[in-house]
């Protein structure tokens, strides 16, 4: 099948991370008990969203607000009123004074590799979590929320809390939502009785194949719906412009993942849970390659993390192109199972490791990455085979690669996505 590219739109959101603070020894939501006697499993639970209230921002005002928090993470998430919404999180303080994201767009943030500020958010969300196996640092979080449009915004903000972690084994809820693939419907799509669901059921025992094996996150699929006739015309195909609103993401994928909203007004999501990861399967993707034309995906998810339990934004959801079903050999079928895969660890947190250009990777300590002078063919581009001996088996490699295992996760990268408040 040749090789098949991931895209993300990575300036929506953000992780946040930093070394243990003083402070945290001792905290309650550490994901390992000590002492001699025999462990039992950590006590895990998510708080409902705290509702942190909503602003009136003119154009370029920000406002400081504050959050009380302590558990094993949290997750900040800022959404403004409008589908052309352009907000920002930034001049986070922890409790200890410590500056975590500054203010102007542009800086080197305490923190690391984020996009935070970068333009085109209309919902932000930030994931807190402390790189060590801890608890955060409890206490009074600062932070300011701006509003970065021309006219006047009103954005709404709360946190999500995430107590204890069990890295040996959690659960992942998903939303299957089918939209214009043909011959696949949440009636029949895993039943494995037509040859659409047969196919199907690869790419989807694939994700959870990874997901279980290397996440030790088990993956269950409660709810299954079809998208209405006009949002399956509208993804029939998904090309590569932006136009709509220039935020590095295609069109219809902004107003596909504002499907809740859409469906709400048909009456097709009323039941649909928000602790679940939406994904949406469309028959195909594009993006334009330059001046050469254009280029298959595989998936893209709307934002690293995309904002947890917040339905209806353009970055709430991940989008996996099927393609023909029918056509397809297991190889191929498997390739679009790791895509999902992929593109879920996106929306929980994970950067790619390395980018194509080797510039940019992760802001995890234990990931490998690959050089710039393993350009070996000159390209310009790393390639997963230049890349073997450092990231390019990993599940977050920029690309997928046809014939490479590309399933590893470091224990950092598998920290991270026990953070995840989708993850219980």
């Amino acid at each position: 099948m040749g090789i098949r590219m991931q895209r993300f739109a990575s300036f929506l959101v953000v992780v946040f991370l930093w070394a243990v603070l003083p402070g945290c020894g001792g905290g309650g939501d550490s994901s390992s008990s000590s002492g001699g006697g025999p462990q039992s499993s950590p006590q895990v639970s998510v708080d409902p969203p705290q509702n942190l209230g909503t602003v009136t921002l003119p154009p370029g005002e920000s406002r400081e607000l504050f959050v009380d928090v302590g558990g094993a993470s949290f997750m900040l998430i800022a959404e403004g009123s409008t589908f052309t919404s352009d907000i920002d999180i930034h001049s986070v303080v922890a409790p200890n004074g410590t500056t975590l994201v500054t203010e102007n767009r542009g800086d080197d943030d305490p923190i690391g590799r984020n996009a935070l500020k970068a333009p085109g958010g209309s919902a932000v969300a930030g994931l807190f979590y402390p790189e060590q196996n801890s608890a955060i640092q409890p206490g009074r979080y600062s932070f300011r929320i701006r509003n970065n449009d021309p006219v006047e915004r009103d954005i709404s903000v709360k946190a999500i809390v995430k107590h204890g972690v069990n890295l040996a084994s959690e659960t992942l809820n998903v939303n299957l939502v089918f939209c214009g693939v043909s011959d696949l419907s949440a009636s029949n799509a895993l039943s494995g009785q037509t040859q659409a669901s047969k196919k199907f059921l690869v790419i989807f025992n694939r994700f959870k194949q990874i997901f279980r094996d290397e996440a030790h996150i088990e993956v269950a699929a409660p709810t299954l719906i079809d998208c209405s006739a006009s949002v399956a015309k509208l993804v029939k195909i998904v090309s590569g412009k932006d136009e709509l609103i220039k935020n590095g993401q295609s069109d219809e994928l902004d107003q596909l993942f504002q499907v809740y909203r859409q469906d709400e007004i048909l009456g097709l999501s009323a039941n649909l849970p928000e602790n679940a990861l939406t994904i949406f399967f469309i028959p195909v993707a594009e993006l334009p390659q330059d001046a050469i034309g254009h280029f298959d995906i595989l998936g893209v998810s709307g934002g690293i993390p995309g904002p947890a339990m917040t339905p209806g934004t353009k970055h709430s959801g991940v989008a996996v192109a099927t393609g023909n079903l029918t056509s397809q050999v297991d190889d191929e079928l498997k390739d679009r199972g790791h895509a999902m895969a992929h593109e879920a660890a996106h929306f929980l947190g994970l950067f790619h490791t390395t980018e194509k250009n080797g510039q940019h990777q992760d802001p995890l300590s234990d990931t490998p990455k690959c050089p710039q002078n393993n350009d070996t063919n000159g390209d310009k581009d790393l390639r997963a085979g230049e890349c073997l001996n450092f990231d390019g088996n990993n599940l977050m490699f920029w690309e997928t690669a046809s014939g490479i295992p590309q399933d590893q996760l470091t224990d950092g990268q598998r920290l991270v996505l026990h953070r995840n408040p989708l993850i219980h």
